[in-house]
């Protein structure tokens, strides 16, 4: 039996909107960075300090916040029991650990 061949409808399913150029956490770290920036250089009144400052943050928060950022936050997210229907379910390998906190 032949296969039908797939018709793409819309090619923006599954894709990051951009703002210009750049991905919405891009644009967003660059304004965090901007403003923290400004507000470094003008307490210190140190341009490279300002600078410095505008860099970091826009930095962190995009290697923090980038493509995967969920892969990042998920370590620090509790996993949550999956269900089916109204029937929950436990994780399996949660039984599996011991108890009492002795090895096997």
């Amino acid at each position: 039996m032949k296969e039908e061949e797939q018709i793409i409808v819309n090619r923006m399913v599954g894709k990051v909107p951009l703002i210009g150029s750049f991905s919405p956490i891009q644009f967003f770290a660059a304004i965090a960075g901007f403003l923290l920036g400004y507000l470094a250089h003008a307490n210190t009144g140190n341009m490279i300090v300002g600078v410095g400052a505008a860099l970091w943050v826009f930095f962190t928060i995009v290697l923090v916040l980038g493509n995967h950022h969920w892969q990042y936050l998920n370590k620090y997210r509790k996993a949550t029991p999956w269900s089916r229907g109204r029937r929950l379910f436990k994780n399996p390998l949660e039984s599996r650990k011991p108890k009492n906190g002795t090895k096997n």
